[in-house]
C-alpha cells in the first residue's frame, strides 16, 4: 500500500493545476451545478444528487462506527452505547454551530491527531527495542514489500494498483467531492486556495508516514505474541487501542489521549459530509422548489439544521449496520469505489471531451454506475478469500506477557481469512483487485458516453462555454472562434485538419 502516497500526491496536483482553475471561477455552490452549465441536463444533475447523497449517507455510517471500536476496547461501554452517543454529539454541533463549527473543530481535531499518533508511534519503537530492529522484524515477515512489480487485475496490492488506487480515490476525493469544493470556494482568491492544498498535502504526507511506521512498530511489539490470534481481541481494527491499554494503560491521560485522537480523525470527517450534504441537497434541490424560493435566511437556516439532524438519525442507524461488518477500511473504499469512478467519468467528459453532450453523459453514467454497482457488490458475495500475511504466538508462554493466563503456549502461524467460497462463472470478473474499481468505473463512464455520441450526434462546440472546460481547450470550443464546426472537426482529428489546410495553402499560392 506504500505506492498509495505518490499517487495520493499526483491527484492532489492534478486537483490544484487542473481541475481546480475551472471549478473556481464558476458561479456554482453545489459541485453538480456543474452539470447544468457544461450539459444543461437538470436530469443528470438530480441523477448525481441521489447517487451521491446516498454514497455519502452510507458512508458516514461506516465513518462513525470506526472510532466506537477503540472506545469499546479501553472502556466497559459497549460499542453500540458509543455510536449513540457519538453520533448525537456530532450532529449537534454540526447543525448548530455550521461550517464555522465544522472548520474550528477539524483545526484542532487535526493537532490532537498528530500528538497521538506521533506518541503512539514513539512509545512502540522504543517498547521494540529500536528502529533497526523493528524495521527487521518487518522485513522478515513481509510487512516492507514497497515494490510489488506483478502486474495482473487479481493481484490484490501491487505497485501499480496501489498507486492507480491512490490516484482515483484521492482525486475524485480533491476534485468532485462536495466537501473539498466547499472549502475551496471559501478561500478569497486561487493562489489562496492552491495553498491550501498544499499545506493539505504536506499533512497527509505526514500523518501517513507516521501511521506506517505506528503500524510496524505496533507489529514489532507483538510479533509472536498476536492477540488476534490468542483470542484478546476480536477483530484487527482493535490492534491500536489494545496496544496502548496494554503498554500506555498505567500512563494518566494517555488512553483519554489516544481515545481523543482517533476521534478527532473521524469525527472531522463525519462533520465535513454532514455540513457538505444539506448544502448540496438545499442548492441542487430545494431551493428549486417554488415554497422556498422566497424564504428568509433564518429559515433557510432552521431547515439545513433539520436536514443535518435527519442525516445524524441515518448516520446512527446505520452505523449500526456498519457494526456487524469485517474489515471498516475495505468495506469503505468498496462503497466509495462504486460512486468515484462513474462520478470521475462524468466530470472528465465535461472537462476534456466537449464533444460529449447530455445523452452521452447520462448514457455513460448509468451504464457505468450500474456496471460498478454489479462488480463490487458479486466481489463481497461471491470473489475468493483474501489470505492475510500469517499473524505468530510462537513466543508466547505460559505467563501474563499480555495479559492471558493459558496451560499452555502456542506456537501457530494465523492466516486470517474467511470462509471458502463457491466458484463462480464470472470469477474472472468478481476477483479483480478491488483497487482497479474505481478505474474501471471511469473508463466504462468514458467509453460508453463517447460510443452513444457518435451515435446520437456529437455536441456543437460552439455552444459548449470555454470557461467550463479545461485551460488547454478553451479555443477550441465557445462561439467566438472563426468557424465553429472547423473546430469540431480539428478536435476529432487534428492532424488531419492541418494536412489538408496545408494542401489548399500550396494549391492557392
Amino acid at each position: 500500500m506504500y505506492c498509495m502516497v505518490p499517487g495520493l500526491m499526483i491527484g492532489l496536483l492534478v486537483t490544484i493545476h487542473v481541475i481546480m482553475p475551472v471549478f473556481y471561477d464558476l458561479e456554482m455552490r453545489s459541485i453538480n451545478e456543474y452539470m447544468i452549465l457544461r450539459f444543461k441536463s437538470p436530469a443528470l444533475k438530480y441523477l448525481m444528487l441521489v447517487i451521491n447523497s446516498l454514497n455519502q449517507v452510507i458512508l458516514l455510517g461506516i465513518v462513525l462506527y470506526a472510532p466506537t471500536l477503540a472506545l469499546a476496547a479501553v472502556t466497559p461501554i459497549s460499542s453500540d452505547a458509543y455510536i449513540l452517543i457519538t453520533g448525537v454529539i456530532v450532529t449537534l454541533y454540526c447543525s448548530i454551530g455550521g461550517m464555522k463549527a465544522v472548520v474550528w473543530t477539524d483545526f484542532f481535531q487535526t493537532i490532537i491527531l498528530i500528538i497521538g499518533l506521533i506518541l503512539i508511534t514513539t512509545s512502540s519503537f522504543v517498547k521494540a527495542g529500536g528502529l533497526l530492529n523493528v524495521w527487521r522484524i518487518a522485513r522478515e515477515n513481509g510487512r516492507l514489500e514497497i515494490f510489488n512489480n506483478k502486474f495482473g487485475l487479481y493481484e490484490r496490492h501491487t505497485t501499480i494498483s496501489t498507486f492507480i488506487l491512490g490516484v482515483t480515490s484521492y482525486g475524485y476525493l480533491f476534485s468532485f467531492n462536495q466537501a473539498s469544493f466547499q472549502r475551496i470556494k471559501t478561500q478569497r482568491s486561487l493562489r489562496n486556495a492552491k495553498g491550501v492544498m498544499y499545506a493539505n498535502l504536506g499533512g497527509m504526507f505526514i500523518i501517513m508516514i507516521i501511521i506506517f511506521l505506528g503500524g510496524i512498530g505496533i507489529h514489532a511489539v507483538y510479533y509472536g505474541r498476536d492477540p488476534i490470534s490468542l483470542g484478546l481481541i476480536e477483530k484487527r481494527d482493535q490492534i491500536m487501542p489494545f496496544y496502548v491499554m496494554h503498554h500506555l494503560g498505567f500512563l494518566t491521560g494517555v488512553p483519554g489521549l489516544f481515545v481523543a485522537c482517533l476521534i478527532s480523525g473521524t469525527l472531522s470527517s463525519i462533520s465535513s459530509i454532514l455540513n457538505a450534504v444539506p448544502t448540496m441537497l438545499w442548492n441542487d434541490f430545494f431551493v428549486q422548489l417554488q415554497y422556498f424560493q422566497n424564504v428568509t435566511e433564518k429559515t433557510k437556516a432552521n431547515f439545513n439544521k433539520l436536514m443535518t439532524m435527519c442525516l445524524g438519525i441515518a448516520m446512527i442507524g446505520l452505523a449500526f449496520l456498519a457494526s456487524r461488518t469485517q474489515g471498516v477500511i475495505q468495506t469503505a473504499i468498496a462503497i466509495t469505489s462504486i460512486v468515484s469512478g462513474p462520478m470521475t467519468g462524468v466530470f472528465v467528459l465535461g472537462l476534456a471531451v466537449p464533444i460529449v453532450g447530455k445523452k452521452g453523459a447520462i448514457a455513460g453514467f448509468l451504464v457505468s454506475i450500474c456496471f460498478a454497482s454489479w462488480i463490487c457488490m458479486g466481489a463481497q458475495l461471491y470473489g475468493d478469500a483474501t489470505l492475510m500475511l500469517p499473524l505468530y504466538t510462537h513466543l508466547y508462554k505460559n505467563n501474563s506477557t499480555i495479559g492471558l493466563t493459558s496451560n499452555a503456549a502456542t506456537e501457530i502461524a494465523l492466516f486470517t481469512t474467511s470462509a471458502p467460497k463457491m466458484s463462480h462463472p464470472l470469477w474472472f470478473l468478481y476477483n479483480i483487485s478491488y483497487a482497479y474499481h474505481s478505474l474501471i468505473g471511469t473508463i466504462v463512464c468514458l467509453t460508453v458516453a463517447i460510443l452513444v455520441t457518435f451515435l446520437t450526434g456529437c455536441e456543437k462546440l460552439e455552444n459548449v462555454q470555454p470557461e467550463h472546460v479545461l485551460s488547454c481547450l478553451k479555443r477550441k470550443v465557445g462561439s467566438s472562434g472563426p468557424n465553429a464546426s472547423a473546430e469540431q472537426e480539428s478536435f476529432l482529428d487534428d492532424a488531419l485538419v492541418s494536412k489538408i489546410e496545408s494542401k489548399s495553402i500550396r494549391r492557392l499560392a
